[in-house]
């Protein structure tokens, strides 16, 4: 199956999705402040939110929606555009991503943890991220 049509998240989308993660799903005892809100690397968000959509000579530079999913969270979480956050908003922009597309993922949190944990230090992470998806599904221009 080929897909034409993909909806993507704004950055106003994606700050959006970082204050839910902040207001509903911080550590119990974590005190939020206006500092938790922070965007610390703009350009880093913009990037992050722009790279899934790349192309280079007319074809896209991630061509599945497994691929272009795990952009968002590899680039979100590698660029740090928030004081903090970063991988629960990275995480969840992925998943928003693909509920848009109609591919929902129930996520096993037990294999997904040192997934995203791993993410800063490890550039074949992204990979594994791409095989835990599962979508293979091609997209085109």
């Amino acid at each position: 199956m080929k897909f034409s049509i993909i909806v993507h998240p704004s950055v106003d989308e994606v700050i959006n999705i970082h204050r839910d993660v902040i207001e509903n799903y911080s550590d119990p005892g974590y005190i939020i402040t206006e500092l938790s809100f922070n965007i610390v690397n703009r350009s880093g968000l913009e990037s992050a939110v722009a790279m899934p959509k790349m192309t280079s000579y007319g074809q896209l530079l991630y061509p599945t929606i497994a691929e272009m999913s795990s952009s968002y969270c590899w680039f979100l979480t590698k660029n740090h555009p928030f004081q903090d956050g970063n991988k629960r908003t990275a995480v969840n922009s992925m998943l928003a991503f693909l509920e848009c597309n109609g591919f929902p993922l129930t996520l096993d949190t037990q294999r997904w943890i040192p997934l995203i944990e791993c993410v800063k230090s490890r550039e074949q992470i992204r990979d594994e991220i791409v095989r835990e998806i599962g979508f293979d599904t091609d997209i085109e221009l």
